[in-house]
């Protein structure tokens, strides 16, 4: 638009030309040369439709998109680093995780052995399996939440076809 608005500023330039084809013997086509050609310049000085005005909103809208632009691309790049944090988190919350399912399989081991020695009740080896259950479920949800944090940052990057390389 900007460029549409300059060139009403720019003089315009026409080429014509003509060329007789038919012979009449009357004096006044004798006047009249058989062929011709020219040029033309139009420059307006003066216009009522307010070119400067035009122009100033034309330059106003390519700034605006200009700075569109930039808040999207700023907004894309927050957006795939904050997927970034949130899938390195997920994955560090995994794998600490898996001390304290260790943890917990020794502690229910230890519970489970008690019990049959007689040394605890059978309310404390179900506690133990609970808690193990629970780190199990934590562990599973940190790996749900990593992939799907993966997933979207494959879908950001537009490479959803190496998602299977990051997950085996």
């Amino acid at each position: 638009m900007t460029k549409l608005q300059i060139s009403k500023f720019l003089p315009h330039f026409n080429f014509f030309g003509a060329y007789v084809m038919k012979q009449n013997n009357s004096p006044l086509t004798n006047m009249v040369p058989e062929w011709f050609v020219g040029v033309g310049a139009k420059l307006p000085i003066l216009t009522p439709g307010g070119r400067v005005m035009h122009y100033q909103a034309a330059k106003i809208d390519e700034l605006q998109v200009s700075a569109l632009q930039s808040q999207a691309k700023k907004d894309m790049e927050l957006l795939v680093h904050k997927t970034y944090l949130q899938c390195q988190a997920s994955l560090k919350e995994y794998q600490s995780l898996n001390a304290s399912v260790e943890l917990a399989k020794e502690n229910l081991k230890l519970q489970e052995e008690a019990f049959n020695q007689g040394l605890s009740t059978n309310a404390l080896v179900v506690d133990a399996r609970n808690s193990l259950a629970g780190i199990l479920v934590e562990q599973k949800t940190s790996a749900f939440k990593y992939i799907s944090s993966l997933v979207d940052l494959m879908v950001l990057s537009d490479r959803i076809d190496s998602f299977y390389d990051f997950v085996y």
